[in-house]
This record gives C-alpha cells, sequence and structure tokens, in this order.
C-alpha cells in the first residue's frame, strides 16, 4: 500500500500480519473493560484443573487479569505485536477477551474490529507521532478499576504531537 492516499478494502487490510498483530496487541493491551464479568451455572458442576465448582457457585473474571497474565502473555505490560505473528504462539487468541467470548460477547465486535483495521490503517499511514511528557505507569497503566480501567490521578493524560506525513495529499485520497 504505497499510496497513503488510497484507502484499501478491509479484506485487504485484515490480510496484512503485522497490522492484524498490531490490533490484537493494543486490544490486550489497553483493557478497556475492568469489570468482573460474572457466570453461574445453577445446574452444572464445573471442572477446572483439579478444582469442582459446585453447580450455582458464581465465579468471575476480568479481561484484565487475563490479559496481564504472565502465564500467557509475557512481560503484559510491554507493547508486543510481535507475540502474535509467533506461529506457536496462535493459541494467544483464546486469551484475548477485549469483547467478552461466546453467547455474551459484545454484538458490536465486528464493527469495532473493522472502525480498527480502517483506522489504524489510515492514520499511521498518514500521520506521525511523537509523545512528550508521557509517563507509562503515570497515563496510560491501569492503576484502579471501575467499569472501565482508570488511570492515575496525577494523569494529565497522554500528549502527543502529530504531524502529517509529506506523502499525505487529502485532497486526492480515493476510498474504495
Amino acid at each position: 500500500m504505497p499510496d497513503p492516499n488510497f484507502v484499501p478494502p478491509l479484506q485487504q487490510l485484515e490480510q496484512l500480519p503485522h497490522l492484524t498483530a498490531v490490533v490484537l496487541e493494543g486490544l490486550r493491551i489497553s483493557n478497556v473493560s475492568a469489570f468482573r464479568l460474572l457466570r453461574a451455572y445453577p445446574d452444572t458442576t464445573l471442572s477446572y484443573g483439579n478444582y469442582t465448582i459446585p453447580a450455582g457457585t458464581t465465579i468471575a473474571m476480568t479481561p484484565l487479569h487475563v490479559h496481564e497474565n504472565t502465564d500467557v502473555f509475557p512481560e503484559p505490560h510491554q507493547f508486543n505485536p510481535n507475540r502474535w505473528l509467533i506461529p506457536e504462539q496462535q493459541h494467544l487468541r483464546r486469551y484475548l477477551v477485549a469483547f467478552g467470548k461466546g453467547k455474551r460477547a459484545c454484538l458490536g465486535k465486528h464493527i469495532a474490529w473493522a472502525e480498527l483495521y480502517l483506522t489504524l490503517a489510515m492514520v499511521f499511514r498518514r500521520f506521525s507521532f511523537e509523545l512528550h511528557d508521557t509517563i507509562k505507569e503515570r497515563d496510560y497503566t491501569v492503576s484502579k478499576a471501575t467499569v472501565v480501567g482508570m488511570v492515575s490521578d496525577q494523569s494529565k493524560g497522554v500528549t502527543a504531537s502529530v504531524t502529517l506525513s509529506e506523502a499525505n495529499n487529502s485532497e486526492n485520497m480515493q476510498l474504495h
């Protein structure tokens, strides 16, 4: 995709391994949802490893704890899209729960995926970003959980300079 003014079709973007890895890692590290997803199986006894969970027991998990599990994602606080490109690591998708899983998964997840591909493909081809006065622990690491993950009260937010790439000419942008 050498022309930054050409917007490729979604199907073409979904075939780009590195873009897909960036989308997956962005969803994993962003931890939009920090609330507990409660489940109860009133008539079913469950097994988990060596544990037996009696019928009717309420169980819960948070996407935050799954996405930061060091057994699944080594160095979970590092943005590392390459973890998704290693053939032996294809099982990691099973642990990506940004939109939930199963019957209770987000109804809008397919639209969200499409928007992520299209937005990231165009924004990062047409603009350059440089962070300023941004401290990971203060400005984007989850420090407390409500319904969504919250950063430190001392955070001023993420600050960046955004510049238009030289190859970009928005008057010639073509949508396909």
